[in-house]
């Protein structure tokens, strides 16, 4: 005999991402997933553009994107025109904050690695739910002039209900012998993690010490050691906002046994001219860059040895 599961049943009036969150939560799915599914048709969608049709920050558009929705709704067992009948008018214009994939932002071949990490950890809608409102990095290079520790302080804002998690994210963009170690964590608590070693990516699940209702705010502070490794020297230290930010501060710190030889302070916000500034370290061993009402985009502290 043979069984059918029923179709999900849709709420009057949902829209099309609220029935597309439901239908991958109720049958366990993910991005991932999804995407796989699509390709073994013949249809390519990105991780990033699943992600926000997800999350609602945009919309499917043009007829690629309608042809792959029809045939999401039959992956995930819907209706014909469950999700596609609500797509609505497109959301690229309007006063909403921009929400940009670290894809666009980052060109490096972690990226994929990081998309499906957060992915797998539930987390890839992160950025729509929560805003680093200010970070603030301290970095410090040993002898060889390989990352050291990394600290973070991040001032969070929930933009949705009941916030209790975040990721943290660090992309060393360079095999690692071993994991990031977290030896610190304050405002929070360590759940689950993926790491990379190839990549030299460590994604970290933290929840939050409570949930936070929108509009509130809250402090995570935390720090993580890259394992000594082989003698290749790290030349650049980036911060990617994948929305605005009101403050970033990013203090890189040498080693005195081994100073750059140049160092540059670079920002770009996407789709913008981007500026740089050379620094002289003829008399310091330490390097500040701070940025205020800036993103999405890149900041980062770019160094030759």
């Amino acid at each position: 005999m043979t069984s059918h599961r029923p179709r999900a049943r849709v709420a009057p009036g949902a829209e099309m991402a609220d029935v597309l969150a439901a239908a991958l939560r109720d049958q366990g799915r993910s991005l991932t997933w999804l995407r796989e599914r699509l390709r073994a048709r013949g249809i390519e969608v990105s991780l990033s553009a699943l992600s926000y049709w997800r999350s609602g920050e945009r919309r499917p558009e043009g007829a690629a994107s309608h042809e792959a929705i029809a045939v999401i709704e039959e992956l995930l067992e819907l209706a014909p025109g469950a999700l596609g009948d609500r797509i609505g008018p497109s959301r690229r214009s309007g006063v909403r904050a921009r929400t940009a994939h670290v894809g666009e932002i980052v060109d490096s071949s972690g990226t994929d690695a990081l998309a499906r990490a957060l992915d797998d950890l539930g987390l890839a809608d992160a950025p729509s739910r929560a805003l680093d409102e200010a970070a603030s990095f301290t970095v410090d290079l040993d002898e060889r002039g390989c990352f050291g520790a990394i600290r973070s302080r991040l001032r969070i804002r929930a933009l949705a209900e009941s916030v209790d998690r975040i990721p943290l994210w660090f992309l060393v963009d360079r095999q690692v012998p071993e994991p990031l170690r977290l030896a610190d964590l304050r405002g929070a608590v360590p759940a689950r993690r993926v790491d990379d070693l190839d990549a030299g990516l460590v994604v970290q699940e933290v929840l939050l010490e409570r949930p936070l209702a929108s509009g509130e705010a809250t402090v995570v502070e935390a720090t993580f050691e890259v394992a000594r490794g082989d003698e290749r020297a790290d030349t650049e230290f980036v911060l990617s906002p994948p929305r605005r930010i009101s403050e970033i501060e990013l203090w890189v710190r040498f080693d005195r046994a081994r100073v750059p030889a140049a160092c540059t302070l670079r920002s770009a916000e996407l789709g913008g001219t981007a500026t740089e500034v050379g620094i002289d370290l003829s008399a310091v061993t330490g390097v500040h860059h701070a940025v205020r009402g800036f993103g999405p985009g890149t900041v980062g502290v770019h160094w030759t040895w």
